[in-house]
């Protein structure tokens, strides 16, 4: 679930392995998918940062469309 979450752009993480969770993303789908404020990533290697980096800018939606 989180994988699709985080390939469709409806999560992404920060450097810190917080996570985001888009407005896009339903409570409904959210709570089916088990998708909470408090999952985090356990650790981030200093390599992957610039992933997501790029993740957060390109392909994460933060934000509903209008």
């Amino acid at each position: 679930n989180l994988d699709v979450a985080f390939d469709s752009g409806y999560i992404s993480f920060l450097d810190n392995g917080e996570i985001l969770i888009s407005s896009r993303l339903h409570q409904t789908a959210r709570k089916i998918m088990g998708i909470h404020r408090n999952l985090r990533l356990r650790r981030v290697a200093k390599k992957h940062c610039l992933y997501l980096e790029y993740h957060r800018r390109e392909v994460f939606h933060p934000e509903e469309d209008v």
